[in-house]
């Protein structure tokens, strides 16, 4: 069963991983299930020196795993089962904190396949899973297919709110905004990203699943040296060093990192390409710790891990045609088709959903421009009495 599949034997950690590791040769894939007829199993949970045992559909999963641990089990799965691929079923797989495992798995075998495209993980994606083995395998319905849309319309199928709507429940919570046609709100916000400004952006349907992807997100200028630590520190409210990912147009996406292919939800890890990256200096390669960690490693180094690795979400124009229209008149601007797109909201806090939830986000933090809808708000215009001090609020990570 897909639900399977995605949250294997009942149990799922959020920031979890799943492989699933078959015979070359003996699986092939129907209405999103993948019948293994030789599957074997690596461990369970978080207990990596697990039984290895044949017959049974098995992951590796687990919050955070220990690299030194990883590489040999994986290597083990190789030398019991014989040749093999990594059959990737949904997950945290390909996520920020996961790029290394990510990197160590094709090491280990010849090719990491994707079992199926539910791009979201997490309790999320179980429900989908078991909604999906339902509806085809239970109930018998047609899955109408066509291999090459996974028909989730990009994540976008949470609320949304009419602009007549909007403005009401901005004017309740006591916001200072003007009203600007299409064309403006996609010219004054790429104007304000390209000076550096960090900006609220809060549009149409809300993402279903953990990733913001361009509906409910703060955006910035990923060329910026600062803009890492930027949104970290008066944004977030967390530490420096937290990576953020790069949201870049699918039609440029080969330009900038080593990959061509659609990853919409934000899973895929891809190197920077090498004639982007930038070379640290000896003095630079002499520093250490959080110091060496802020040394700008590309042209866009506030979307570059240590590792020039990065998390890439590719923006459609069928999917979400504002959000694209927004980073293609930033790359009219600027020469670059690629935002950092990070979550609209503070540490512990969850991603906002409502008008009411961006503006309160936005009067608690140092986003300069929030725009939600057709309205645009600036922070120096806003009452002070409505701001929010989070700060202080939440213990840190």
């Amino acid at each position: 069963m897909v639900y399977q599949l995605i949250n294997m034997n009942g149990r799922f950690l959020p920031q979890g991983v799943q492989y699933f590791i078959a015979k070359k040769g003996f699986a092939h894939i129907q209405h999103q299930v993948a019948a293994f007829e030789r599957i074997i199993e690596v461990g369970q949970g978080n207990n990596l020196g697990g039984r290895i045992e044949p017959g049974r559909a098995g992951h590796i999963q687990g919050a955070f795993f220990a690299a030194g641990k990883i590489h040999p089990q994986l290597h083990l799965a190789v030398f019991l089962a014989g040749h093999l691929h990594v059959f990737k079923g949904d997950g945290a797989s390909f996520d920020d904190k996961g790029s290394i495992l990510y990197k160590l798995v094709e090491q280990a075998v010849d090719k990491i396949i994707p079992v199926m495209r539910v791009g979201v993980h997490g309790d999320a994606g179980g429900a989908v899973g078991a909604a999906l083995a339902a509806w085809h395998q239970f109930l018998g319905k047609e899955r109408n297919a066509d291999g090459k849309h996974d028909l989730m319309q990009g994540a976008l199928l949470g609320p949304a709110f009419a602009q007549g709507d909007i403005e009401r429940r901005l004017k309740d919570a006591g916001a200072h905004f003007s009203t600007v046609s299409d064309d403006d709100v996609i010219e004054k916000t790429a104007t304000s990203l390209a000076g550096g400004e960090a900006v609220g952006w809060m549009q149409g349907r809300m993402e279903f699943g953990p990733r913001a992807l361009g509906a409910r997100s703060v955006l910035g200028d990923p060329r910026s040296s600062t803009m890492q630590k930027t949104l970290n520190l008066r944004v977030k409210y967390r530490e420096s060093f937290r990576p953020f990912a790069p949201a870049v147009l699918r039609e440029d996406v080969a330009d900038w990192f080593e990959l061509d292919t659609d990853s919409p939800y934000m899973l895929l890890v891809a190197d920077v390409n090498k004639e982007r990256r930038r070379r640290m200096t000896n003095e630079e390669e002499q520093l250490f710790g959080i110091d060496k960690l802020n040394v700008s490693r590309s042209d866009i180094p506030a979307v570059t891990h240590v590792d020039y690795s990065a998390r890439v979400q590719t923006v459609h124009a069928d999917t979400n045609p504002r959000f694209h229209a927004l980073i293609s008149r930033f790359k009219q601007k600027t020469g670059c088709g690629v935002l950092v797109n990070t979550s609209f909201n503070v540490r512990s806090e969850p991603i906002v959903c409502t008008p009411e939830d961006a503006f309160r986000c936005f009067m608690g933090n140092e986003i300069e421009l929030l725009v939600v809808g057709n309205c645009m708000l600036r922070k120096a215009e806003q009452n002070p009495v409505l701001k929010i001090d989070y700060k202080d609020e939440f213990e840190p990570d």
